[in-house]
């Protein structure tokens, strides 16, 4: 308090001393992590935000002791709230310290925390397997205990201690010293492997694109974007948007959505691209459509950067835009997308489409109304498909036969209502017959060979205000469970054409973000002043 009275050097370096010491010492977790993230902010606030590298990595580096997975996830989303902002100020920190690849390592451990103990859990055995077969099957019966909700918290403890004390043994073992810790930028390199990987790091000291790819990163600075801008940009699109859907204000709603996308193109995605050297349509240059995996961080992840630009064909030289340079692509994290680029294993017959649509209104959801469209939407699909299909609908469309039916179908389809909680975001769900299918269901869910999950359903790729870093929707949630490649949407679904995304989608399923990127600029050309239109509709993974 006194350094921030007088700002004194001295009395700045005594207080960030104690709280090094005491997070150090054993102890409560969430004291230890509060010590080192006080030692680490502080010093930011005081404009020492390159001296802070090291304090940040040491908070970064005690979330999974304050995020422990012997607890449940929903003491664990609250514990993370306390850390909310703390992976995006620890990568400014690295970068304005001139450490760009540690700014990426910390951003991974520091977000997306929650799906990369799942990712754990599901890591790889194979190499464990043939040199400790024994040990390796204790793990993945441990892997599987923790994957499913526990009934009983203690039980839960137990089964975590477990997997920590057999984490250290295998450890120990020849060539398994780094066994599932941090990766090193070397390793998270791969997921540019298809192309760049751009992570629009959102902090309070400083705003920069992070471009990964194969030779190191590459900052590109954005001065004229702050976190609070962002943070009031996302909070007045999303309330456009809500207008939208309840049919209120849609003159001003509209203007206000497509005045987010030109503020979005000119302080961010125009300035990425042209440092990427996409400075035109490759319709007009004749050349093939590059891509771009987008990485946001904080309130951006609440933004659709995959449709800022100008958008009028009246205005100027036309539209330009993200749409009109390269086909976009989300990740919420480096780890999800290398996770999504495994080869898929050889399917044995068919490939099959389980095509799920309630067109009714739930029941226990009183305030739904009746999707007509959706059987519709289910016949196209259907029909579009090149290979068998499974369709259910209706009372069909239970939850206990579509768990069942997802194991068998690597392509899957909704056409439903969808709930969400931005409070409580593991309690979003898909609406089907007989109840929800939430987020907590599924990540029970662990699907092999799992291709393309099509989840025409409202806010599908909506994270949690609180834990905007860890991508807590049910976009994220199947494409962690297995799904190499998820269409979602960031908005309410837009009844008149998402069949049309739908339909365009099932045609070119191995390549769902061409699909998704195409259909969408003709229904932006076909509707230029309605956002809703094509805007909510989005590709999350390789």
């Amino acid at each position: 308090m006194r350094a921030r009275a007088t700002g004194s050097a001295r009395d700045l370096d005594e207080a960030v001393a104690i709280w090094r010491t005491a997070a150090a010492r054993p102890g409560q977790a969430r004291m230890r992590f509060l010590a080192a993230a006080a030692a680490a902010v502080n010093q930011g606030e005081q404009g020492r935000l390159a001296d802070a590298v090291d304090d940040y990595a040491n908070a970064i580096g005690l979330l999974p002791l304050l995020a422990w997975r012997g607890l449940d996830r929903s003491t664990r989303e609250e514990l993370l709230a306390l850390s909310s902002g703390l992976g995006p100020e620890a990568a400014a920190s690295a970068t304005a310290a001139g450490r760009p690849e540690q700014a990426v390592e910390l951003l991974e451990q520091g977000r997306s925390l929650l799906w990369g103990q799942l990712l754990d859990t599901r890591t790889d055995l194979t190499a464990l397997r043939e040199a400790h077969p024994g040990i390796a099957s204790r793990l993945a019966r441990l892997a599987a205990e923790l994957d499913r909700p526990a009934e009983d918290p203690d039980e839960r403890r137990r089964t975590a201690d477990a997997w920590d004390l057999l984490i250290g043994q295998v450890r120990e073992l020849d060539g398994f010293g780094l066994f599932l810790l941090p990766t090193p930028y070397k390793q998270l390199s791969r997921a540019a492997a298809r192309g760049p990987v751009v992570i629009v790091n959102v902090s309070r000291f400083r705003c920069d694109a992070l471009v990964v790819g194969p030779d190191g990163v590459r900052v590109v600075p954005l001065p004229a974007m702050t976190s609070e801008e962002v943070a009031r940009r996302a909070t007045r699109c999303l309330s456009a948007a809500d207008q939208l859907t309840r049919g209120a204000g849609s003159g001003v709603a509209r203007q206000a959505i497509l005045a987010c996308l030109e503020w979005m193109w000119d302080v961010c995605a125009k300035v990425v691209l042209d440092a990427l050297g996409h400075t035109s349509s490759p319709d007009a240059a004749g050349g093939g459509w590059p891509r771009v995996w987008w990485s946001p961080t904080g309130p951006l992840t609440h933004l659709p950067l995959h449709a800022a630009g100008y958008h009028d064909p009246d205005d100027g030289p036309g539209p330009d835009s993200v749409p009109d340079r390269v086909i976009s692509s989300y990740t919420p994290s480096l780890r999800a997308l290398i996770h999504a680029m495994r080869p898929a294993p050889a399917a044995p017959g068919p490939e099959r489409l389980l095509v799920t649509a309630v067109p009714t209104a739930p029941p226990y959801a009183p305030t739904a109304r009746p999707l007509p469209s959706a059987a519709a939407e289910a016949g196209l699909v259907e029909a579009g498909f090149a290979g068998p299909c499974t369709t259910l609908i209706g009372a069909e469309a239970t939850r206990s036969s579509v768990l069942t039916a997802m194991r068998t179908h690597p392509y899957i389809h909704f056409a439903c209502h969808g709930g969400q909680n931005l409070a409580e975001p593991s309690s979003n769900a898909l609406y089907l017959y007989d109840g929800p299918l939430s987020l907590t269901d599924l990540i029970a869910l662990d699907l092999e060979p799992a291709r393309l999950a099509v989840l025409s359903a409202c806010e599908t790729a909506l994270g949690g205000f609180a834990l905007p870093d860890e991508a807590v929707h049910l976009g994220a949630a199947f494409h962690m469970i297995g799904y190499r490649q998820v269409v979602a949407s960031l908005w309410s679904v837009n009844d008149g054409t998402a069949p049309a995304v739908a339909l365009s989608v099932c045609e070119n399923p191995g390549n769902a973000a061409e699909a998704v990127h195409r259909s969408t600029r003709l229904l932006r050309d076909r509707h230029p002043g309605d956002p809703t239109a094509w805007v909510p509709y989005l590709h999350i993974g390789s």
